[in-house]
């Protein structure tokens, strides 16, 4: 396990919110128990000035709007995307998963930072359930690696001294 994980720009690429947890609980098993969390993500207060701002900032850009979950819908070019924006509920969000977290920057700049320390332990099988998911992704047409099995064990064993 290792004493220091970054995640950067992640939480903003989900779309979903049990995506996010199973993103969080991944980089939580990571961790040893005395281990940080180092997390960047997207700010909610720049993305809503940017919606709200009268002069476009992209032609290409059709539609854009924010659902109930703060997730920013766009389409562009023929294709919708789906982004997550944050501001100062992120650090509620992160307290199931860490005992100590400070939040920091600005929310109306482009980027809100976090330390999170002392993971929260989970049992195996919502560890398990997790790994599985974030290290066997279903790409587009249905594809999936499953070459996971072996990293899945081996931090599941790791974590074993410390889960119930």
């Amino acid at each position: 396990l290792y004493d220091i994980v970054i995640l950067d720009s992640v939480l903003n690429s989900i779309t979903s919110l049990e995506m996010q947890h199973n993103v969080l609980l991944a980089c939580n098993s990571l961790l040893k128990d005395n281990g940080t969390l180092i997390l960047g993500t997207r700010s909610l207060g720049k993305a809503t000035t940017t919606m709200k701002s009268k002069q476009a900032t992209n032609r290409k850009r059709d539609i854009e709007f924010l659902d109930d979950e703060k997730f920013s819908v766009t389409f562009r070019n023929g294709v919708w995307t789906k982004q997550r924006f944050t501001k100062k509920h992120l650090q509620q969000e992160l307290m199931p998963y860490f005992k100590d977290i400070e939040t920091l920057g600005n929310e109306t700049r482009s980027n809100i930072y976090a330390i999170c320390k002392n993971p929260v332990r989970f049992s195996n099988e919502e560890y398990k359930k997790a790994l599985n998911i974030e290290f066997n992704m279903t790409y587009p047409n249905g594809f999936k690696h499953n070459k996971h099995s072996e990293l899945v064990d081996t931090i599941l064993t790791n974590l074993g001294v410390y889960c119930f």
